[in-house]
């Protein structure tokens, strides 16, 4: 078992998700079975949900941009090492598969 400072951003992302939705509904049952004041049981899980839906919205943002920021890190390699001719040939390829495909 890692902890979460110990996580990758995707992993970070998958327990937020999951410890995030197990948190919120054990909010829900908290308040909802121990708070008297209704204006209460609506504003609390709302404020909660709010941040939660913004934390995984940051989440993602961040695993998808160090995915981008890899992909692109990758393709520079690989056009530097073989001078640009792996990504003229692979487009060729992949357009030519496309013109066999229609």
């Amino acid at each position: 078992m890692r902890f979460y400072w110990d996580l990758n951003n995707k992993e970070k992302f998958i327990r937020s998700l999951w410890m995030g939705s197990l948190g919120l509904l054990f909010l829900y049952a908290v308040v909802w079975y121990c708070v008297d004041d209704e204006t209460t049981k609506i504003i609390i899980p709302t404020i909660f949900t709010i941040l939660y839906a913004a934390e995984i919205f940051y989440r993602y943002h961040k695993w998808r941009n160090k995915e981008i920021s890899r992909e692109e890190k990758n393709a520079s390699k690989l056009s530097s090492s073989d001078g640009g001719r792996f990504l003229v040939n692979a487009s060729k390829y992949s357009f030519m598969l496309c013109f066999l495909l229609q």
